[in-house]
Protein backbone atom coordinates (compact mmCIF):
# COMPACT_ATOMS: atom_id res chain seq x y z
CA UNK A 1 0.00 0.00 0.00
CA UNK A 2 1.29 3.31 -0.76
CA UNK A 3 2.16 5.78 2.01
CA UNK A 4 0.01 9.11 2.05
CA UNK A 5 1.48 12.69 1.88
CA UNK A 6 0.99 12.91 5.28
CA UNK A 7 2.62 9.61 6.53
CA UNK A 8 5.99 10.72 4.15
CA UNK A 9 5.54 14.17 5.76
CA UNK A 10 5.54 12.16 9.45
CA UNK A 11 8.40 10.24 8.08
CA UNK A 12 10.71 13.24 6.90
CA UNK A 13 9.78 15.05 10.03
CA UNK A 14 10.98 12.51 12.47
CA UNK A 15 14.18 11.41 10.16
CA UNK A 16 15.20 14.71 10.58
CA UNK A 17 14.77 14.80 14.32
CA UNK A 18 16.66 11.87 14.57
CA UNK A 19 19.48 12.79 12.01
CA UNK A 20 19.14 16.95 12.63
CA UNK A 21 22.82 17.59 12.82
CA UNK A 22 24.28 15.33 10.84
CA UNK A 23 22.19 16.63 8.04
CA UNK A 24 23.33 20.48 9.02
CA UNK A 25 26.58 19.18 8.76
CA UNK A 26 26.21 18.10 5.66
CA UNK A 27 24.05 21.05 3.88
CA UNK A 28 27.14 23.41 5.51
CA UNK A 29 29.56 21.12 3.92
CA UNK A 30 27.72 21.12 0.50
CA UNK A 31 27.52 25.16 0.66
CA UNK A 32 30.93 25.35 1.13
CA UNK A 33 32.39 22.87 -1.44
CA UNK A 34 29.60 24.13 -4.16
CA UNK A 35 29.57 28.13 -3.66
CA UNK A 36 28.98 28.90 -7.21
CA UNK A 37 25.73 26.18 -7.83
CA UNK A 38 24.28 27.59 -4.88
CA UNK A 39 24.18 31.32 -5.93
CA UNK A 40 22.96 30.02 -9.13
CA UNK A 41 20.39 28.46 -6.53
CA UNK A 42 19.31 31.31 -5.01
CA UNK A 43 19.13 33.63 -7.91
CA UNK A 44 17.10 31.65 -9.47
CA UNK A 45 14.82 30.90 -6.03
CA UNK A 46 14.39 34.83 -5.28
CA UNK A 47 12.71 34.83 -8.96
CA UNK A 48 9.86 32.68 -7.67
CA UNK A 49 6.74 33.80 -5.97
CA UNK A 50 7.73 31.43 -2.90
CA UNK A 51 10.97 33.23 -2.72
CA UNK A 52 10.43 36.96 -3.28
CA UNK A 53 7.88 36.28 -0.36
CA UNK A 54 10.25 34.66 2.07
CA UNK A 55 12.27 37.32 0.84
CA UNK A 56 10.52 39.80 1.51
CA UNK A 57 9.75 38.21 5.19
CA UNK A 58 13.44 37.66 6.13
CA UNK A 59 14.33 41.37 4.84
CA UNK A 60 11.22 42.69 6.97
CA UNK A 61 11.82 41.10 10.04
CA UNK A 62 15.57 41.72 9.98
CA UNK A 63 15.53 45.21 9.33
CA UNK A 64 13.24 45.37 12.77
CA UNK A 65 16.67 43.99 14.78
CA UNK A 66 18.87 46.59 16.25
CA UNK A 67 21.75 45.19 13.99
CA UNK A 68 19.00 45.88 10.86
CA UNK A 69 18.21 48.98 12.17
CA UNK A 70 21.85 50.36 12.24
CA UNK A 71 22.33 49.00 8.52
CA UNK A 72 19.38 51.02 7.46
CA UNK A 73 20.70 54.15 8.77
CA UNK A 74 24.48 53.39 7.74
CA UNK A 75 23.26 52.81 4.04
CA UNK A 76 21.09 56.18 4.34
CA UNK A 77 23.86 58.06 5.62
CA UNK A 78 25.93 56.71 2.39
CA UNK A 79 22.98 57.51 0.48
CA UNK A 80 22.43 60.97 1.63
CA UNK A 81 26.38 62.11 1.31
CA UNK A 82 26.62 59.96 -2.09
CA UNK A 83 23.60 62.15 -3.76
CA UNK A 84 22.95 65.32 -1.62
CA UNK A 85 20.86 66.66 -4.50
CA UNK A 86 18.58 63.88 -3.85
CA UNK A 87 18.42 64.26 -0.42
CA UNK A 88 17.88 67.95 -0.71
CA UNK A 89 15.05 67.70 -3.05
CA UNK A 90 13.23 65.21 -0.92
CA UNK A 91 13.46 67.09 2.18
CA UNK A 92 12.14 70.21 0.27
CA UNK A 93 9.03 68.50 -0.93
CA UNK A 94 8.88 67.15 2.41
CA UNK A 95 8.51 70.41 4.05
CA UNK A 96 6.46 71.73 1.21
CA UNK A 97 4.21 69.22 2.00
CA UNK A 98 4.16 69.70 5.20
CA UNK A 99 3.71 73.32 5.23
CA UNK A 100 0.99 72.90 2.91
CA UNK A 101 2.35 74.44 -0.16
CA UNK A 102 2.25 71.63 -2.05
CA UNK A 103 -1.01 69.66 -1.92
CA UNK A 104 -0.59 65.82 -1.64
CA UNK A 105 -3.01 63.93 -4.51
CA UNK A 106 -5.34 60.91 -3.73
CA UNK A 107 -4.40 59.54 -7.19
CA UNK A 108 -1.75 58.25 -9.20
CA UNK A 109 -1.03 60.79 -12.44
CA UNK A 110 -0.01 58.07 -14.82
CA UNK A 111 -2.93 55.09 -13.82
CA UNK A 112 -5.48 57.26 -11.99
CA UNK A 113 -5.85 54.69 -9.30
CA UNK A 114 -6.67 55.66 -5.99
CA UNK A 115 -3.73 54.91 -3.79
CA UNK A 116 -0.96 55.85 -1.24
CA UNK A 117 1.24 58.26 -4.31
CA UNK A 118 5.03 59.31 -4.07
CA UNK A 119 6.87 61.78 -5.63
CA UNK A 120 9.31 61.20 -8.40
CA UNK A 121 11.49 63.96 -9.14
CA UNK A 122 12.71 64.18 -13.03
CA UNK A 123 14.99 66.79 -12.18
CA UNK A 124 16.08 67.23 -8.52
CA UNK A 125 17.37 71.30 -9.27
CA UNK A 126 13.68 71.87 -9.55
CA UNK A 127 12.65 69.98 -5.77
CA UNK A 128 8.94 71.23 -6.08
CA UNK A 129 8.14 70.04 -9.63
CA UNK A 130 6.84 66.48 -9.10
CA UNK A 131 4.68 63.74 -10.35
CA UNK A 132 2.78 62.01 -8.14
CA UNK A 133 3.01 58.31 -9.32
CA UNK A 134 1.28 54.95 -7.11
CA UNK A 135 4.49 52.58 -6.18
CA UNK A 136 3.81 50.32 -9.22
CA UNK A 137 4.07 53.44 -11.54
CA UNK A 138 6.95 54.60 -9.63
CA UNK A 139 9.13 51.51 -10.25
CA UNK A 140 8.00 50.72 -13.72
CA UNK A 141 8.86 54.50 -14.22
CA UNK A 142 12.55 53.84 -12.58
CA UNK A 143 12.97 50.45 -14.72
CA UNK A 144 12.75 52.22 -18.09
CA UNK A 145 14.87 54.67 -17.24
CA UNK A 146 17.46 52.05 -16.34
CA UNK A 147 16.76 50.19 -19.44
CA UNK A 148 16.52 53.82 -21.64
Amino acid sequence: MPMTQEKRSETRKRHYQKNKEKLKEKSRLSRQENPEYLKEYNKKYIKTEAGKENCNKALHKYQHTEKGKRGLRKNELKHKQKYPERYKARYSLQNAVAQNKITHPDACEECGEFKIVEGHHSDYEKPLEVQWLCPDCHRALHKDLILA
